[in-house]
């Protein structure tokens, strides 16, 4: 049998615990008092408090023993073991306040600006169409979209002239339509992305990424809208600017899109031979090789 001051003690546990059960389990109230109607706490939800509660009872109360007074002290005043098991108590709620707070300060971690000087960086480094797809993917698997959109509208509206700053903000736009439910709002953001480009281009006529963008979104419109023939229309401007412009192994994007589009409308003798010329430029482009071989718009 445990001794006496523990057994005040685990009384005393069990009513505080008792106390903060009712709080929990009692309904909700709205204004002016009374319980909101049909309010019922799932099943399996308080089961799983309950379990919780219970491992924390349990932990406290180990915690309690290992502070209570010894055996020969047995008839410690009631108010004195009471005063203990509110310090563990509090402790405890310091304790998982602190560690809240940790978890709360390292998902806040994320530094917007550091992004951009990312992007911004890769870009400068010639990195390839894929790398800076990747790192995208990378935002909008830890949630990050809106914050980058946010970050893009402001680096474009600081720098008006700058068709780069135009361009990478329809495709912050653009990441932004992938996490849209089919519907208004994707074309809303489809739109924006749109007008984003054409203001890049307004500033530079030339700029390949601005162009690409525009008629890579294009071409994923619904055929009904009847953007398709637009994207072709930008993609052949692209392949024509890109015959006076360096060599640069994301040119090969280019043939592989406007391919699709011609193999999507069934001409696939028109596909096959932008493909081909893609292979010429860029023999050794896997994907164009293989879109060639298989006669693929995937």
């Amino acid at each position: 049998m445990k001794p006496f001051p523990v057994f005040l003690i685990a009384f005393a546990i069990s009513a505080l615990v008792s106390a903060v059960t009712v709080s929990l389990l009692a309904p909700p109230s709205v204004e002016g008092g009374g319980a909101l109607p049909g309010s019922e706490m799932d099943l399996a939800q308080l089961q799983k408090a309950l379990e919780a509660q219970g491992r924390q009872l349990s932990a406290l109360t180990s915690k309690l023993e290992m502070r209570s007074p010894a055996s020969t002290s047995r008839r410690a005043p009631a108010e004195d073991l009471e005063s203990m098991v509110r310090r563990v108590v509090a402790e405890e709620l310091l304790a998982g306040g602190a560690r809240a707070l940790e978890l709360e300060g390292e998902e806040d971690d994320f530094d917007g600006q550091s992004a951009l000087s990312d992007i911004l960086a890769m870009r400068a480094a010639g990195a390839s169409y894929e790398d800076l797809e990747a790192y995208w993917r990378k935002m909008r698997e830890e949630g990050r979209t809106d914050e980058m959109v946010g970050i893009f509208e402001e680096y474009a509206e600081t720098n008006p002239a700058d068709p780069e700053a135009q361009m990478l903000l329809g495709n912050a736009y653009l990441q932004r339509v992938q996490e849209s439910p089919t519907g208004p709002e994707m074309g809303e953001w489809a739109n924006k992305a749109d007008v984003a480009f054409d203001s890049a281009l307004e500033l530079d006529e030339t700029n390949w990424d601005a162009r690409l963008s525009k008629a890579v979104s294009l071409s994923f419109w619904p055929p009904i809208f009847g953007k398709q023939g637009e994207a072709i229309g930008q993609f052949e401007i692209l392949l024509d600017q890109q015959k006076n412009q360096p060599a640069n192994a994301n040119h090969a994007q280019t043939y592989k899109y406007l391919g699709n589009l011609y193999q999507q409308q069934g001409d696939t003798e028109k596909a096959q031979a932008i493909w081909q010329e893609g292979l010429t430029a860029f023999p050794d482009d896997a994907s164009l090789a293989e879109k060639f071989k298989t006669g693929s718009s995937q």
